[in-house]
């Protein structure tokens, strides 16, 4: 049975004191900002969007899963992930199971900022002269935008930052910043385009009103979302009703999965971090750009697990507990074999296939068990040159 859970405005509320969190089986956010954008512009023209199912998990059982909190400000080159709930109260909690890239979307494009790979903070900016876009069918221009780029402005863009409207924010009541924005753009149009008749910037400066009116009420006021809360605190149903509500929008990659699977069992260490931070040391060191399926397969291949193939039932417990036992050698084996691979000048081109190094990261992995003191193994040494 769904629930109405309020407005924008009250579910953000509730994210921002940590009432709604990420469960491990989760992967991370992977919106663009065209994808949030276009969100934002479904919102506008009512589209329905706002249906979510949530996991109602009793205060008993929070100790066996790992939770995460929502993106706030995302940065895709130092803060791509979302933070780690360390010290989550032990009571009952709410997990979105189905929503999460739309909340959290949500959250960046009214409360926070999303920092493109030049290290440029953009915020979320609606030009309210804007005109239909007939090539993605938007009709609002919504846009992600640095301050300075905001600020540009002339008859076709006049750019309002979408998170000033936005009730009990740091700005204050959206109310207040209508009236002041529309007086802004009142003064601007008469002080910089003097050779518009009086009607004619009336009615732009009433559909200028219209639409952030418009905008403000979607947010603050209409009660348009609600949910489903699954109360069943089972997690292999759990994971199977996650499997079938990720079967839309971005579409989630069997890798994706696993990796969530991976993450709820391993006891000792956070999976999704320690793999994360592996693939991000293999490019800084070496230039390949390994996917997170590799170093999975690779946990079948080291485990002796014979089907390498991408099937749940090869990622027994007792296999990702050997992965977890094992991660250092694992990480190590990768790191040597991408290393001894880039002296020998091959890289990303000249690799046909991400899987052709398994073999040598398999007999790496097996040397450094074999040898206490393995881990300190030259890459001469390894390939038997000396």
């Amino acid at each position: 049975m769904y629930q109405q859970i309020g407005s924008i405005n009250e579910l953000l509320l509730k994210v921002q004191e940590d009432k709604y969190i990420l469960p491990a089986i989760q992967r991370e956010f992977v919106w663009k900002p065209d994808q949030i954008c276009q969100l934002f512009d479904s919102i506008m023209q009512g589209y329905p969007f706002g249906t979510f199912l949530f996991w109602n998990i009793e205060k008993q059982n929070i100790n066996k899963y790992k939770f995460y909190k929502f993106m706030l400000n995302y940065d895709e080159k130092n803060n791509q992930y979302c933070e780690y709930y360390d010290d989550i109260p032990q009571e009952q909690h709410i997990a979105v199971l189905d929503g999460q890239q739309r909340i959290t979307s949500l959250n960046i494009g009214l409360r926070g900022s999303y920092t493109n790979r030049f290290g440029k903070e953009t915020y979320l900016y609606l030009n309210v002269f804007g005109q239909p876009n007939t090539d993605d069918n938007t009709v609002y221009d919504f846009k992600f935008l640095t301050d300075e780029q905001a600020s540009l402005k002339d008859l076709e863009n006049y750019w309002v930052r979408v998170g000033k409207l936005l009730d009990g924010d740091e700005f204050g009541a959206s109310t207040e910043y209508l009236i002041e924005i529309n007086t802004d753009i009142a003064i601007y149009l008469a002080s910089n385009f003097p050779q518009l008749n009086e009607d004619t910037r009336k009615s732009l400066v009433s559909d200028c009103r219209k639409t952030l009116s418009k905008l403000s009420t979607y947010i603050n006021n209409e009660n348009s979302l609600s949910a489903y809360t699954e109360k069943e605190q089972n997690i292999e149903k759990v994971l199977s009703i996650f499997i079938r509500m990720n079967s839309g929008g971005t579409p989630l990659s069997y890798s994706d999965l696993l990796l969530s699977f991976t993450v709820t069992q391993w006891t000792k260490l956070n999976a999704r971090e320690e793999i994360n931070e592996l693939l991000e040391t293999i490019r800084e060191d070496s230039g390949f750009k390994f996917e997170k399926d590799l170093i999975l397969r690779a946990g079948l291949m080291l485990g002796e697990v014979g089907n390498l193939s991408f099937k749940l039932s090869n990622f027994s417990k007792d296999n990702i507990v050997f992965m977890e036992e094992n991660w250092e050698e694992v990480k190590e084996s990768f790191l040597m074999t991408t290393q001894m691979l880039k002296e020998f000048g091959v890289d990303n081109q000249l690799l046909i296939h991400d899987v052709a190094i398994l073999p040598i990261v398999y007999y790496v992995f097996r040397k450094i068990l074999l040898s206490a003191d393995g881990a300190k193994y030259k890459i001469s040494q390894l390939i038997k040159l000396q």
